[in-house]
């Protein structure tokens, strides 16, 4: 019965219970948000948002559903995990589907980072970790959200408090093999996820063979952990490269291909959408600068005070635990670093922040990809505090809290609100938001056909038009696209095309295959708001 007792207070002292405080403080937090972003019209006010919840329902609400409506270069699980929430129409068409998984995400995230924390330093550092981490606005807003970036951060957080636990056993000599297989199951969830989670599972994996080969100095334990961690991150990596190939004919598919990030950020440097230097992002070929975009862009969204409280607390940390192997655990948290220096590197990714051009913002949202890192480096600081904890550590939560609110206080609020705003506010989205209310009390008396990669017109109509998406026929379904690209068969009654006035006019493919002097044979204009123009079909007309 002792050793009963004894093992389950070990298991309790690996993984602490998160308190019920700590989960309604959570709670409580993301309600708040919820109904402020609605409010303000910000559920999904960003175009990839709309379009991660509309490639989510295309999966069961199109001509040809299936998991090849999951598409390629976005990872699919995110949209995997959204496609039960957006087959509710009432959560679909009003953006609450992103938001209500946003939810279970945050409570997550907290519990993860919350335990991750007591591991590292005790119960004060798993509460100011969690609390710097609901103190930035700019994180708690993504997770009302349906942004890649939320799955991201919860997968890292989970991911990491796994490692946590089989690091923390190796100074006994044990390896916890359900907190291995845990963290590398977390890994291949987040390598499914979004692109940057590559790197984070990849050091997580280093760490965790450095620290079993340092310690435990058993070859075939290195091995095991080896084969154990490796294998469902690299089952996850090989399963979307087999998904290409199948659906797509190119295992490499989502790197190479027409909507690959390099290619969409050369046609955006072409046409002077992003700033860029010699035909180029500036960052391209240029590390130092790279560098300095993203760790400025890391400042803009997680503020200057928790950033300086971060690397204060890294220092502190390194010098505490430079024995303990879970010291691992920070080096690991600073994949997205080195993620998005290389992409920045070599013009696969492009970051346009406030230093920039504070009314031009653009992916400035990736910054908060090393919020898990600041939360627990700046908690690292309560160890510093000895006795008294918790004056430290209200201290640091204050000084974060205090940096929170100030954002408010910046040109359009928050650097990714902000974003979402401008996007959002742009004129070709008021314009799409007021044809979409339009189109949405027309009859549904046969199929619309609409170019999909129109950002963000087509998701906009989508997302509100009120129609469902089985009434749409777009390059989602190639072989009726091709069809009706030649010339539109009887079942489709309407088509929605852009306007020679709209600055995205040239790249409308239903416009340069079908409208010739402003008009479509067989086809009458009944709505032009010179943005988006709809099309309906004469009747007795013919194509």
């Amino acid at each position: 019965m002792g050793a009963r007792h004894s093992e389950q207070a070990r298991v309790s002292a690996l993984a602490p219970p998160v308190p019920r405080s700590l989960r309604l403080l959570t709670a409580a937090v993301w309600i708040v948000a919820v109904i402020w972003a609605a409010q303000a019209s910000l559920l999904r006010a960003y175009g990839d948002a709309i379009s991660h919840e509309l490639i989510a329902r295309r999966v069961i609400d199109s001509l040809n559903p299936g998991v090849g409506q999951l598409g390629t270069v976005w990872l699919p699980l995110p949209s995997l995990l959204l496609t039960p929430l957006v087959w509710i129409d009432p959560l679909w068409h009003s953006g609450l589907a992103g938001a209500l998984l946003g939810g279970l995400f945050l409570q997550l995230s907290i519990a993860a980072l919350y335990r991750t924390g007591v591991l590292l330093g005790g119960t004060a550092m798993g509460w100011v970790g969690a609390i710097i981490f609901l103190a930035s606005p700019n994180t708690v807003y993504l997770y009302v959200t349906p942004l890649l970036e939320v799955a991201a951060l919860t997968f890292t957080c989970l991911c990491i408090a796994a490692a946590a636990r089989v690091l923390h056993g190796l100074p006994r000599g044990e390896v916890q093999s359900e907190a291995l297989f845990a963290a590398a199951f977390f890994a291949a969830c987040g390598i499914l996820s979004r692109y940057d989670n590559w790197m984070t599972g990849a050091l997580v994996g280093l760490g965790l063979l450095v620290a079993t080969s340092w310690w435990l100095r058993d070859r075939i334990a290195v091995q095991a952990v080896a084969i154990c961690y490796g294998l469902l991150p690299g089952s996850a990596l090989a399963l979307w490269l087999l998904y290409n190939w199948v659906i797509f004919g190119d295992p490499l598919a989502f790197f190479r291909g027409e909507y690959s990030s390099s290619r969409i950020i050369a046609d955006l440097a072409a046409n002077g959408v992003i700033p860029t230097l010699n035909g180029h992002p500036p960052e391209q070929g240029n590390p130092f600068r790279a560098l300095l975009t993203y760790m400025t862009t890391v400042i803009e969204v997680a503020g200057a005070v928790p950033l300086l409280l971060a690397v204060g607390g890294g220092i502190v940390a390194a010098v505490r635990m430079r024995r303990r192997p879970i010291a691992l655990i920070y080096p690991m948290l600073l994949g997205p670093l080195v993620f998005y220096v290389l992409a920045l590197m070599r013009g696969e990714s492009v970051i346009v922040n406030r230093s920039v051009n504070p009314m031009g913002l653009f992916n400035v949202r990736y910054g908060v990809a090393l919020a898990p890192f600041i939360a627990l480096a700046a908690a690292a600081l309560v160890g510093f505090s000895g006795r008294r904890e918790r004056i430290g550590g209200g201290i640091i939560v204050a000084l974060v809290l205090l940096a929170g609110i100030g954002q408010f206080f910046e040109p359009l609020g928050p650097a990714i609100v902000a974003e979402g705003r401008l996007q959002d506010g742009a004129p070709n989205a008021r314009a799409s938001h007021d044809a979409a209310h339009w189109f949405a009390w027309q009859p549904h008396d046969g199929l619309t056909l609409m170019d999909d990669a129109l950002q963000p017109q087509s998701k906009i109509v989508y997302a509100e038009g009120g129609h469902a998406l089985r009434e749409f026929v777009d390059s989602s379904d190639p072989v009726e696209w091709t069809e009706a690209l030649v010339a539109p068969p009887p079942s489709i009654t309407t088509i929605i095309a852009l306007s020679p006035t709209s600055r995205e006019y040239r790249s409308d493919r239903v416009s340069r295959a079908l409208v010739h002097d402003g008009q479509i044979t067989g086809f009458a204009r009944i709505y032009d708001d010179r943005e988006i123009v709809v099309y309906q079909r004469v009747k007795g007309g013919t194509s």
